[in-house]
């Protein structure tokens, strides 16, 4: 019987708790309100979703834009390294070559002197062409 009085005093307590929840529901206008609350933030909820995703995806496409901006730049140092390279070489070359007066004069005159030499070479071989083609003729 002590157990069945303290189930009674039990469901009392919990039937009271029950009624005191009840005074608290907001009402029919309240309770509208709050769905509409409800409504337009999921609509704003679904809003920031889509221009997560969409922010997301222009960010990657940055991403990819920037990388490859990285790499041409690379690119362009490298080359430009290389450039610098050939042009030092080409500096030496220019050097070596042309501030030597005394063996640029030299060389020129080395060449004056053969071309001079195969002239008359050719100058006599001229005239024994013309010869031969003389006596031919007179035959």
């Amino acid at each position: 019987m002590k157990q069945m009085e303290e189930s009674i005093v039990e469901l009392l307590g919990h039937i009271a708790s029950q009624m005191g929840r009840e005074t608290k529901l907001p009402s029919f206008n309240e309770a509208k309100n709050m769905e509409g609350d409800l409504k337009f933030k999921e609509g704003q909820l679904q809003n920031a979703v889509v221009t997560l995703a969409r922010l997301n995806k222009e960010k990657e496409m940055r991403n990819q834009d920037f990388e490859k901006i990285m790499l041409l730049d690379q690119k362009v140092i490298s080359e430009l390294d290389q450039l610098k390279e050939k042009i030092s070489g080409m500096k030496e070359d220019l050097a070596s070559k042309f501030n030597s007066n005394d063996t640029l004069k030299s060389d020129w005159d080395e060449t004056a002197r053969k071309l001079k030499n195969k002239r008359q070479f050719m100058v006599r071989k001229k005239e024994v062409l013309n010869n031969q083609v003389r006596t031919l003729n007179m035959q």
